[in-house]
């Protein structure tokens, strides 16, 4: 049997160096580990300059099952998801949407479904025909919040902490605490294969 492989991540392969995170704004990706033995997934906030009071960002990780693609245009703001299909879903479920091709992407709730259209909240994001839908489990299976000691947060300055993640497909969610001030962030993956 040979010997695991060591794969390291492009830096900000998940999210890119710099993604800004409006206040109150979440953005989701989707990532695949089906064919790794393991992934460390590094989450990494940065503070503005005048801004050391934050609430910090949260990093949630769902795991991520049957997908379905949107097929229509969703604007930002809109409220109902036309899809190819609607197997699987139901009222109150909360499913991931992304981009197809980048990793701009959202978790949003369902509230009602009529035919082929999901009702949701307001998208944070626009989305375009073939872009995905993901089922995805209801409860974070992992969360992790960059920190300073006791919670406290500095202006400038740099947060990040590690997430070792099995063999799975995930839903990642970064989602800014604070409702009064944006952050940047950046996620890269590395794998063992």
């Amino acid at each position: 049997m040979a010997a695991p492989t060591y794969n390291p991540g492009t830096l900000g392969g998940v999210f890119a160096s710099g993604t800004s995170l409006g206040a109150s704004k979440q953005l989701g990706t989707l990532i695949d580990l089906t064919a790794a033995w393991e992934g460390q997934l590094h989450c990494k906030m940065q503070t503005g300059a005048s801004v050391s009071a934050t609430a910090g960002v949260a990093w949630g990780v769902y795991h991520a099952y049957a997908s379905t693609t949107i097929t229509g245009t969703v604007n930002a703001g809109a409220t109902t998801i036309p899809v190819a299909s609607t197997t699987g879903l139901q009222v109150g479920q909360a499913i991931g949407l992304k981009q197809a091709g980048a990793s701009v992407g959202e978790i949003v709730t369902i509230s009602a479904i009529s035919g082929s259209n999901l009702t949701v909240g307001a998208t944070i994001n626009s989305y375009a025909n073939n872009d995905l839908v993901y089922q995805i489990e209801q409860t974070e299976s992992y969360r992790v919040q960059p920190g300073g000691t006791n919670g406290s947060y500095s202006a400038n300055s740099v947060y990040s902490k590690e997430l070792y993640l099995p063999q799975s497909k995930y839903y990642i969610k970064a989602t800014n605490q604070d409702a009064t001030n944006a952050v940047t962030i950046e996620a890269t993956l590395d794998t063992l294969t």
